[in-house]
């Protein structure tokens, strides 16, 4: 039996395409609002006065470019924090199945030292419920959802 395919999100690029109608939209009324109003005096010294009230609005424009910029560099850090503790939990899960694998008496002894290591969860503390606990922890990141820290079994953690 194979186990499913990991879900993906639908990424959707319908939030951009509504920001870039916006702004073109903004833009092109300000251009028609330059050739279609008349004003009064030199007709390039009024425009210039015109467009010289748009300096805040410009601003604007700039913080809203740098809040966005923030914001996907964050996402992308998250991206890459999800990516790294996916790489850190496989490697513990593969490990554990391959621990799993050996002979009740080595997996015993193995798993013994493990856990009873300065940190480690205690004796009482199963194999199985450590591979358990290492599936549920991939499932909650293939989800999406933020994952702070993974289990590590008496090791200190990185910091």
């Amino acid at each position: 039996m194979q186990p499913p395919p990991p879900r993906k999100r639908p990424s959707s690029s319908a939030p951009l395409i509504i920001l870039l109608a916006t702004v073109t939209v903004v833009w092109v009324l300000y251009g028609w609002a330059m050739i279609a109003f008349p004003f009064a005096g030199e007709f390039w010294d009024a425009r210039g006065k015109f467009g010289d009230m748009f300096g805040a609005l410009t601003a604007l424009f700039n913080a809203f470019a740098f809040a966005a910029l923030i914001y996907g560099i964050r996402l992308e850090y998250k991206a890459f924090r999800r990516q790294e503790l996916h790489s850190a939990l496989s490697a513990q899960l593969d490990t554990m199945i391959q621990l799993f694998t050996l002979a009740p008496d080595q997996r015993a002894q193995a798993w013994g030292a493990i856990v009873t290591a300065p940190g480690g969860p205690g004796g009482d503390y199963t194999l199985e419920q450590a591979i358990a606990l290492q599936v549920s922890f991939l499932d909650r990141l293939m989800l999406g959802e933020d994952v702070v820290a993974i289990p590590n079994y008496g090791r200190p953690p990185r910091t």
